[in-house]
């Protein structure tokens, strides 16, 4: 039996995972997600993050998690940013 595809949804959990010292807001959910999903891949578990675009390539595996930018974090306009691309 095939063990079930997990996917997690987290903007800034790039940050982490791409070592990105220019951003510095990721923090403890970001820390616990990937703990988490580091375990689940010891575990035999395929991980997916849907992540924030950070200019990272589509698809960059780091230790078995696969990670896919949704939109880049700095579009639309500053105030509106919230409901456009966010909750597009």
């Amino acid at each position: 039996m095939q063990k079930p595809k997990i996917c997690f949804v987290s903007e800034n959990v790039y940050l982490l995972i791409g070592r990105d010292v220019t951003h510095n807001f990721a923090g403890g959910a970001e820390i616990q997600q990937l703990m988490l999903a580091n375990e689940l891949t010891r575990r035999g578990y395929p991980v997916v993050f849907v992540t924030g675009d950070f200019g990272q390539k589509s698809g960059k595996e780091w230790r078995g998690i696969r990670c896919i930018p949704a939109y880049n974090i700095s579009s639309g306009f500053p105030v509106l940013r919230f409901f456009y691309p966010k909750l597009y």
